[in-house]
């Protein structure tokens, strides 16, 4: 397995503060050798303004899928302060993915690809995961993209 860590300072990725939560829930349950991360929303974009809105509707599918990276990168700072190290994941199991779409937007997966190749970048082989990628009606404060994901950790 590749070296998280390292593998961040080649690519010049910096970890947001990871997101509190904004409700009665905790960012991330371990059970045995098993994380299960709570749904996590973008960050904020370069400008300082939110991701909102539903893609090709009231943003582009392109932001929706930078959105999507930016999950990504909130969970991983979740994981990141709960382990204190990337490299005591042993891999990515599963990826849920929740896009806030209008009733025939059809390029669900297009948009949580994001995540997912951040994941494999991130992880190599051990990165590639099992994965769901559905439409929802709305998602909270508008956001257009709303992950949750399980990480087994290293014996």
């Amino acid at each position: 397995m590749k070296n998280p860590e390292n593998i961040l300072k080649k690519l010049n990725i910096i970890l947001p503060n990871p997101p509190n939560p904004v409700a009665n829930y905790v960012p991330i349950v371990e059970t045995g050798d098993l994380l299960f991360v709570s749904g996590n929303g973008p960050g904020l974009r370069d400008d300082k303004t939110p991701y909102s809105g539903k893609p090709n509707l009231s943003i582009s599918e392109e932001d929706a899928i930078a959105a999507s990276y930016s999950v990504g990168l909130n969970i991983l700072s979740q994981v990141k302060k709960h382990t204190g190290n990337l490299n005591k994941i042993n891999r990515v199991i599963r990826v849920f993915g929740m896009i806030n779409s209008t009733y025939n937007f059809e390029n669900h997966s297009k948009i949580i690809d994001a995540c997912s190749n951040l994941f494999t970048e991130i992880f190599g082989e051990s990165g590639i995961h099992s994965r769901t990628s559905i439409g929802m009606g709305s998602l909270p404060f508008e956001i257009p993209v709303e992950i949750e994901t399980i990480f087994e950790l290293k014996n």
